[in-house]
């Protein structure tokens, strides 16, 4: 879905408004401004900028959105994805909710092992190809029937405030971060799910807090099972 894509590199979904662009970009800044992480990591905040250069224009971001349909046809329209913006207390809230007890498995802790480590090399640099974080969601038939509003919390990252994203603090580890780099949190998302939903429908879902590290969400839905 997503290729080198700017909208993954924001954490926005493409359907994102002008005003969650900018959001998105302030927010992103914060975590990745060369005076937090260090000039050695500034090609996180260049790529950032990048893509914000290119979304906050509407002419260049339609020009971009129509080389995107070219390069990844897709039949039908992607599912909605929303990050929790404002207007969506409107929307039918379904009953179905997954937990970061059961969200923060075996590769959600690779993929933090591995921002990890890209933060504390010097390079400071993406892998070139987005990776999908699988995740089996399954509903019961009414719920795939009625649709409505799936809410996750995910483990999500951001370089450490205190050591920038090293793991050091001069010759010794960051106390903060106990060395690892990075500070953990959790990213709620809200996921749109179509009413009548089939069995085996696969949602791609970007990640505010893992994107920029070329990590998104990929849903799997099953229906009954």
């Amino acid at each position: 879905m997503f290729g080198k894509s700017y909208y993954l590199k924001l954490g926005i979904p493409r359907s994102e408004s002008a005003d969650g662009v900018r959001h998105a970009f302030r927010e992103q800044v914060k975590r990745y401004h060369p005076d937090r992480v260090g000039i050695e990591r500034a090609g996180f905040f260049q790529e950032l900028v990048e893509a914000y250069h290119m979304l906050s224009d509407p002419g260049r971001r339609r020009n971009y959105d129509l080389g995107l349909e070219h390069a990844e046809p897709r039949a039908g329209a992607p599912a909605a994805v929303s990050l929790g913006q404002p207007g969506e207390e409107n929307l039918p809230q379904a009953t179905f909710t997954l937990r970061k007890p059961y969200m923060k498995d075996a590769p959600f802790e690779a993929a933090l092992a591995r921002v990890s480590r890209n933060l504390t090399t010097a390079s400071g640099s993406s892998p070139s190809s987005p990776e999908g974080i699988n995740v089996q969601v399954v509903l019961s038939t009414d719920e795939a029937l009625r649709g409505g509003i799936l809410v996750l919390a995910v483990p999500s990252c951001s370089p450490c405030e205190r050591c920038g994203g090293s793991g050091r603090q001069g010759l010794f580890p960051c106390d903060l971060c106990d060395g690892e780099g990075l500070t953990e949190e959790e990213e709620i998302l809200r996921v749109h799910i179509p009413p009548q939903v089939g069995d085996g429908t696969r949602i791609d879902v970007p990640l505010r807090g893992l994107g920029l590290h070329n990590f998104y969400l990929c849903l799997r839905l099953r229906v009954g099972a």
